[in-house]
């Protein structure tokens, strides 16, 4: 029987408060080593609203580039006060369906169990794959290059787990909040 279950490691760089510092930032990654950001993910309150929102995306080029879209969900949100994060993938070099499986995963995760979908403005991409998938998200500061601590309390990346197992089978999501370290080995 051939093994079709999915692995991703991704790599999370975030947060950034303004689409200037998101596009500075990717703009120079790029030209440093062409690393390609493939998932984004957007916090933020709508207009006159009182909690948080949240949209997991993706994009085949560059995410500032997405962003400016005409019809983006980004520009409903109120630009004094979000984040975005932005993923790619680390272990491989995704083809459009490995974005598209990471990407339900997410959605799937933070609309179902996390956040509810009156909290998301995504509007599909809620049905998880047919397969099993293994998603490692690691979330790195943007200008010191080194993993995060701590986040604040209403980011993203406190509710996407770090380790996610997708079972097809019982059609759950397992999975850990935080990797922890257990020790050094010399």
């Amino acid at each position: 029987m051939e093994n079709i279950d999915k692995v991703y490691l991704i790599k999370w760089v975030g947060p950034f408060s303004s689409y200037e510092n998101l596009y500075e930032w990717e703009k120079n990654s790029l030209d440093n080593n062409a690393d390609s950001f493939n998932l984004y993910l957007l916090q933020g309150k709508r207009k006159y609203a009182r909690r948080y929102t949240y949209y997991c995306g993706q994009t085949t080029r560059c995410v500032y580039k997405r962003l400016r879209d005409r019809n983006h969900h980004f520009h409903e949100i109120i630009h004094s006060d979000y984040s975005i994060w932005i993923g790619k993938f680390s272990n491989i070099i995704p083809d459009k369906s490995d974005i598209n499986v990471a990407e339900k995963i997410i959605t799937s995760e933070l609309a179902e169990l996390e956040l509810g979908y009156e909290n998301m403005m995504n509007e599909t991409n809620f049905r998880p794959p047919v397969f099993d998938v293994y998603i490692i998200n690691q979330w790195f500061h943007p200008s010191k290059n080194k993993e995060w601590k701590k986040v604040k309390v209403n980011s993203p990346a406190n509710y996407i787990p770090d380790l996610m197992i997708y079972d097809s089978v019982s059609k759950e999501i397992r999975g850990t909040r935080r990797i922890r370290k257990i020790g050094i080995l010399d």
